[in-house]
């Protein structure tokens, strides 16, 4: 289930996280909507090595993504896999 964790609000756009666990992943998906036009999307996942207590994390991104609703969890997890498989690494 993903949870809201922080939102922001400028003049210009709008920036929403949400994160979730998975498996000992740590998936993250931040949103920046802008007044004037698409999204962009980042997702991110962390996960702890246990060598040496440190996480690896893998980032993905699309920008000028077409506005949609963000109004549930199954909403979110089409997003996040939209990204995670079509996105370009960063």
């Amino acid at each position: 289930m993903w949870k809201s964790v922080k939102a922001k609000v400028w003049m210009s756009f709008v920036c929403l996280d949400w994160e979730r666990e998975r498996n000992g992943i740590v998936q993250r998906l931040s949103v920046s909507l802008y007044n004037d036009g698409g999204m962009a999307v980042r997702v991110t996942c962390a996960t702890p090595i246990k060598a040496d207590k440190s996480r690896f994390e893998r980032s993905f991104e699309i920008g000028d993504v077409p506005r949609c609703y963000l109004k549930d969890d199954e909403s979110l997890d089409t997003l996040f896999n939209h990204v995670f498989f079509n996105g370009k690494a960063c």
